[in-house]
């Protein structure tokens, strides 16, 4: 996932998948409010990227299947969320996914 600020990636921590935040205009942005999480730095799962370059380098990175943030990422989702129970978003992933089939059947 590639998000800014906004608080989908928290629901993603769940997924337990790279996240990267990018979020080029973190200047101007926290020069005129105060974030949520502060400071950000200790709560992103992984660096915040403030330029394309740098977004570029991150991306190589996992395409090259290094993942350098795993274990900020978790250590955020420790505390940020419990954990949940074995198979939780896949069991739910399941569901929606059946219902969608069935819906379709009708």
């Amino acid at each position: 996932l590639i998000s800014d600020i906004s608080s989908v990636w928290i629901d993603y921590l769940y997924r337990d998948k790279p996240v990267l935040i990018y979020f080029p205009d973190r200047g101007a942005y926290e020069g005129e409010r105060k974030l949520l999480l502060d400071p950000f730095d200790d709560w992103s799962p992984s660096p915040v990227i403030e330029s394309p370059a740098a977004l570029l380098a991150e991306l190589e990175c996992l395409l090259d299947g290094r993942e350098p943030h795993r274990e900020r990422r978790r250590a955020v989702a420790r505390k940020m969320i419990e954990a949940p129970a074995a198979g939780s978003v896949d069991a739910i992933l399941a569901a929606v996914e059946a219902h969608r089939v069935s819906a379709k059947q009708r």
